[in-house]
């Protein structure tokens, strides 16, 4: 397409628009239209707030602010495990495709100063924590410490008990 025949189309799509059923006029701006797609999507992370967990409906709500424009309760999507310990926690949201109504929760936000007194990780299967030559293994009734050389201490008394203990 030639520079003539690209500005004919630009023209051609800025056109008034007259609505002859309520005689109102509309002007339409291919730029308004492209502006107004572009401010409607977010391709960057943003910080979020959780606004609902509800645990037995699977609901899960978020509040953001984008371009100075607040969004409040819109439903989201998590890839990671949240509780409802998490509410009202900060948060860093990612959007499908960049569409503002499609939040995914990716994270959440901590203080440098928060701690927490206990950290819980979840799994219907298995958890492996490895390191090196290292790994603990815990499944659905068994732990297993594996190591090239494996220490135990105390300061008090070290106790080793079970059905059966079996020493090498």
């Amino acid at each position: 397409m030639d520079i003539k025949a690209s500005q004919q189309l630009y023209t051609d799509l800025n056109l008034d628009y007259t609505n002859s059923d309520q005689d109102t006029s509309h002007s339409f701006s291919l730029d308004n239209v492209i502006q107004e797609t572009e401010s409607q999507q977010c391709y960057a992370p943003i910080k979020g707030v959780i606004s609902r967990i509800c645990v037995n409906t699977n609901q899960l709500l978020v509040n953001f602010t984008f371009q100075g424009k607040q969004h409040k309760q819109i439903p989201a999507q998590t890839h990671i495990h949240l509780t409802e310990d998490d509410l009202l926690r900060d948060c860093t949201l990612l959007f499908l495709e960049g569409d503002l109504t499609q939040p995914v929760i990716a994270g959440l936000l901590m203080d440098l100063n928060e701690t927490r007194d206990q950290r819980v990780f979840e799994s219907d299967h298995s958890i492996v924590l490895k390191a090196g030559k290292a790994e603990i293994v815990l499944e659905d009734d068994s732990v297993e410490i594996r190591g090239e050389f494996v220490t135990t201490e105390a300061s008090s008394l070290n106790k080793v008990t079970g059905g059966a203990v079996k020493v090498n």
